[in-house]
């Protein structure tokens, strides 16, 4: 029957224990509606709270030993100084057999040098420090050392790769024979013809560049200099030293170009060829910025050129250089024009050839020198062929080096001296 069943369906029985409750209509103000989520705290609006980050410690400088030759090396931590010291030392054995007289021996610490360089406020920014503290090095005589222990203080821009600047005392960017290290060559010592022409150290400045144009073919040195040698310090006048060379690299610039041996047994053919001039107005020296001072006194207007060309390949090189020098003798403020001495003026030239053998580092090298005067010279004649053993222990930081070289001071039918030299270098 529907009727029941909706009737029963009307009726609300009452919950057991509960009182009936009739509702009463609500007459007061219109309820706000109450949501279902949950209830929510207002916060006034307030700035970013930063959580603080995890900061790591900052990098500390770093000290590094290199292997020999490459010194110790301290590099701040942001990379824009650095420091690195460095020593080398070269313990030499001389014998000499002269005619006519007794043959004589001597040992001694040939070079001991201490070196500093480095960059500051950026890698741009270059300094070298390098001090010769062995008796050689510093002139030593009865008289007492001749030069201080600086052989190299000099200061390096290099931002601009065409126009590098260098300011200070150093080798002059003349000879590449005398601007290579003596601790990087083939022989115990230089040439004759080196030792007779080069241009040494001499306070002053330069400009150049080691890839001119970014062609990786060029280079060039353009620079003025004292023309008083090392350790000037007085006031002079204003003749100086003016100086230029164009360095070529036809298969392109390498790093071993400052080194005689092929130590790294170049697999591509490697050469360079170097052309200067220098001209050393009113020159103190017989040789320019070097040597002794003229026994007549006075001064030597000098000119000075140059040529050179190394070529390295598979352990072998092939090295050779050309010198001129012509000077004219003038007498000073109070001295007259007759009774100077002349000039040293000559040429002279030097070629060697070496090969590095199996895969121990052994070299066998050999080269001819010569000096010879042009007209009324002071220069002497001389000849010398020198024969050389090396053993690389550890690349030129650390050698054994051999050589023998008969002498001829003039004819090739006099008798000549005999020289015998041994020698050890340890580079840290």
């Amino acid at each position: 029957m529907p009727w029941l069943a909706t009737a029963l369906l009307c009726v609300q029985p009452a919950t057991r224990g509960v009182p009936d409750v009739r509702a009463v209509p609500y007459e007061g103000p219109e309820p706000v509606p109450v949501s279902d989520a949950p209830a929510q705290t207002h916060v006034p609006p307030t700035a970013d709270v930063v959580e603080p980050a995890e900061t790591s410690p900052p990098p500390e400088p770093t000290i590094t030993v290199g292997a020999p030759g490459e010194g110790l090396r301290w590099l701040s931590s942001d990379g824009r100084f650095s420091l690195r010291l460095g020593l080398r030392g070269q313990v030499r054995y001389e014998l000499i057999a002269r005619p006519e007289d007794s043959p004589t021996q001597s040992l001694s610490l040939r070079r001991a040098r201490v070196k500093f360089s480095g960059h500051t406020f950026g890698e741009h920014n270059t300094y070298k420090l390098e001090l010769g503290v062995s008796p050689r090095d510093m002139g030593t005589s009865p008289d007492g050392p001749r030069f201080t222990p600086v052989l190299d203080w000099a200061l390096e821009f290099s931002k601009l790769r065409d126009l590098q600047f260098r300011v200070g005392q150093y080798k002059l960017p003349y000879s590449r024979a005398r601007m290579q290290s003596s601790g990087d060559l083939q022989f115990v010592d230089r040439s004759i013809a080196d030792g007779e022409f080069n241009l040494n150290r001499d306070v002053g400045f330069d400009l150049h560049s080691d890839d001119l144009f970014g062609l990786d073919h060029l280079g060039y040195y353009a620079g003025m200099f004292l023309g008083e040698g090392r350790d000037a310090y007085r006031a002079t006048n204003f003749e100086v030293v003016y100086l230029a060379r164009l360095e070529v690299f036809p298969f392109g610039t390498y790093d071993e170009d400052d080194t005689e041996s092929d130590l790294t047994r170049e697999r591509v053919p490697r050469m360079s060829m170097g052309f200067a001039y220098a001209f050393v107005d009113g020159a103190l020296f017989e040789r320019g910025t070097n040597g002794s001072r003229p026994e007549g006194g006075g001064t030597t207007d000098i000119h000075n050129a140059t040529a050179d060309t190394s070529f390295k390949f598979g352990g072998a090189t092939v090295f050779a250089e050309a010198y001129l020098r012509e000077g004219n003798r003038r007498a000073g403020p109070s001295l007259p024009a007759t009774g100077l001495s002349p000039a040293r003026n000559g040429y002279g030239w030097n070629a060697q050839a070496g090969y590095l053998w199996g895969p121990q580092p052994f070299e066998l090298v050999g080269r001819f020198g010569e000096t010879r005067p042009t007209g009324d010279s002071l220069l002497p004649r001389r000849r010398q062929p020198t024969v050389a053993l090396g053993y690389y222990f550890f690349g030129h930081a650390v050698k054994l080096q051999l050589d023998y070289s008969p002498s001829w001071q003039a004819s090739l039918r006099d008798a000549p001296s005999h020289v015998v030299r041994l020698q050890f270098q340890g580079a840290l």
